[in-house]
Order: C-alpha cells, then structure tokens, then sequence
C-alpha cells in the first residue's frame, strides 16, 4: 500500500490493494487495484492461475470473473473496517451503519448528523458505481424522493461537491 485516500467525510481507507482469492470461481485470482485521483478504481494487474483441481484457464472462464465484483468487495471490506476496528460490522450503507444507528437517523430526519451519513453513504455509492439515491434510500428506509430532498440538503451544506455531470 502506498497511502490512504479520504473517499467520502471520514472514510479513509488505502489507495491501493493487493487481494488474492485461492478459489474464485474455480481459479486462484490475485488483484491488483488503486484509487485515482479522480476517485475512480482502476484495476492494473490481474493473475488468474488453474488450480491443482480446477479447470484450465480458457477466454471464456476469465470472462465469468466479475472483476467489478471483486473490486467492490474488497473496497466495500475496508469501507467496513474504516468504521468497526472492534465490534460487528454494520448491515446498512456499505457496512458503516448498524441497523439501529441507520433507523435513529432517519428519525432523527435530515439533521446535520444525519446530512453527514447521507455524504458518506452518496460518496462511497459513487466509489462503487452503485446509484448513490438508491443506497440512501436503502440505508435509510426511505423514499426515493426523500432520499433526494436529503442529498440536496446535504449538497447545499457543502458536505457533496456539485455532481460530476452538472453544468452548474
């Protein structure tokens, strides 16, 4: 590893990962990732080895490996341990939250503390190619639109950069 990278308020996890699978999907794989500067995961090396009792390695069997899937399992492991050095990992927004913590904020409605959660959670969404609304709404039990009321608030209280897209 040569470094830590903040991707979302608080969540700091390395830069760059070297991960090794002795069976995925029948192979021995090993993966090499980092985080860009744009906050983008890019895969620069990938080893896919025939095991001593598994089948050779052909074009079609690499292309079974979901190697997108391997990236955010990894990344979403250090997301999780980023914010449990010591007790269970959460269920709710990647691992982060426990259910309980995720259920008090969404009572608790788009208090600032909340509001910092919804950063986190949109953050590591867009980190992991996953829909940043659908995983607040999900993390939160709520509404597809109240789950947008929330990122708005928290993008004027300046907790989320405009998005990428925006021509504003």
């Amino acid at each position: 590893m040569t470094g830590e990278v903040e991707v979302a308020p608080g969540v700091i996890i390395p830069d760059t990962y070297e991960t090794w699978w002795p069976d995925r999907d029948g192979y021995e794989v090993e993966l090499s990732a980092k985080i860009t500067e744009n906050f983008r995961i890019e895969v620069f090396e990938l080893t896919v080895r025939r095991r001593d009792d598994g089948p050779a390695v052909t074009g079609e069997g690499v292309r079974g490996i979901a190697i997108q899937a391997l990236v955010r399992e990894v990344i979403q492991g250090q997301v999780r341990d980023s914010f449990h050095t010591d007790g269970p990992y959460g269920t709710k927004g990647f691992g982060m939250l426990q259910e309980s913590q995720a259920e008090r904020l969404r009572k608790l409605g788009p208090a600032p503390e909340t509001l910092e959660w919804v950063a986190r959670v949109y953050k590591v969404a867009e980190l992991l190619d996953e829909p940043p609304t659908v995983s607040i709404q999900e993390t939160f039990g709520i509404s597809r639109s109240t789950a947008g009321a929330w990122i708005g608030r928290a993008r004027s209280a300046e907790l989320l950069a405009k998005p990428r897209n925006s021509n504003a």
